[in-house]
């Protein structure tokens, strides 16, 4: 079973190294947000992350969530 410490540890990851495409910064708002291809849909810049706040989100397949939720939809 995975216990609150581990979730909560796994929630601090910078999400970006998780993401197995490069995304590049395209905005500095809020500790900035980065686009790249979506692994899902391979849409172009598909695929948008902040690591400030650990989101990522699919424009195109709206597939969403925080770095728990990265692992498992990867997987």
């Amino acid at each position: 079973m995975v216990t609150e410490a581990q979730i909560r540890q796994a929630k601090m990851h910078d999400i970006l190294t998780l993401v197995p495409t490069e995304l590049k910064r395209v905005s500095g708002h809020n500790g900035g947000e980065y686009a790249g291809p979506c692994p899902w849909c391979h849409g172009n810049h598909g695929l948008r992350g902040c690591p400030e706040s650990g989101w990522f989100r699919g424009r195109q397949c709206n597939v969403k969530g925080d770095a728990i939720d990265l692992i498992c939809q990867l997987n």
